[in-house]
């Protein structure tokens, strides 16, 4: 990533509000090595043929995510996939609009039809795997900024853009501690895991200074570095088995 991009203070950041979240994923884009240009959104008529396709008027920072980055793959479909304008879909309850998906297809998530003319609605989650049930949602985030700024760093998690490091481990409870106490919580909320939401198990968000850090049900760990000494410093504090430490 670009030097001046402090990666700590935009995840911050990003979580105010709707023009922050979407602020968040031009700057990202930029620090990744590739500004937004015109042609990474979807046009209006792409989104609109959606509208009539499905009935309904979609969410004013949904259509505006679309717009937006709605064609850059590697922000919004690296690992699980923002749903193009094409796609997107109204579940088989008739009260959910379906806008993205796990990788595997094993987990939707989804906004309330009843909160579509929301300025920052809600978001939903089901999965199709383990205990829950095929059309039963769980609340993931209660406003969808918070949701896209979640997708624009798990996805980064995955992007290897150009400057970032990345590594993930298995979570020991003394190395948990740790992470506890050394990094800031960002102000995202906890995620219910999507593979089983009704379990009550969550994803958390911590940051330090370059480095961001996923923990996964306090088992796993995931972290995006802005340089090699970073990611180093993170798996120093952090001992364990890195997956993506080179060798020696």
């Amino acid at each position: 990533m670009e030097p001046g991009f402090d990666l700590l203070a935009e995840a911050r950041a990003a979580a105010v509000d709707a023009d922050s979240a979407l602020r968040f994923a031009g700057r990202l884009a930029a620090a990744a090595g590739r500004s937004l240009a015109p042609d990474d959104g979807y046009p209006d008529s792409v989104l609109e043929k959606a509208q009539e396709r499905l009935g309904v008027a979609l969410p004013g920072l949904l259509v505006r995510l679309h717009e937006t980055v709605g064609r850059r793959d590697d922000l919004v479909r690296v690992q699980d996939r923002l749903l193009a304008p094409h796609e997107l879909s109204i579940d088989a309850t008739g009260t959910v609009l379906q806008w993205r998906v796990e990788n595997q297809g094993c987990a939707w998530w989804g906004i309330p039809l009843d909160s579509l003319g929301h300025a920052d609605p809600p978001v939903l989650v089901r999965a199709i795997t383990g205990s829950d049930q095929e059309h039963t949602w769980y609340p993931y985030l209660d406003r969808l900024s918070l949701a896209i700024e979640e997708m624009l760093l798990s996805e980064s998690l995955f992007a290897g853009h150009d400057g970032t490091w990345a590594d993930n481990m298995e979570l020991e409870e003394a190395s948990l501690r740790v992470l506890e106490a050394h990094f800031e919580r960002l102000p995202i909320p906890d995620c219910p895991m999507w593979t089983d939401p009704s379990a009550g198990v969550v994803w958390r968000w911590f940051a330090g200074p370059s480095v961001v850090l996923r923990e996964d049900a306090g088992t796993w760990v995931w972290v995006l570095a802005q340089s090699e000494q970073a990611v180093d410093d993170v798996r120093t504090l952090l001992p364990g088995d890195w997956l993506m430490r080179p060798d020696g």
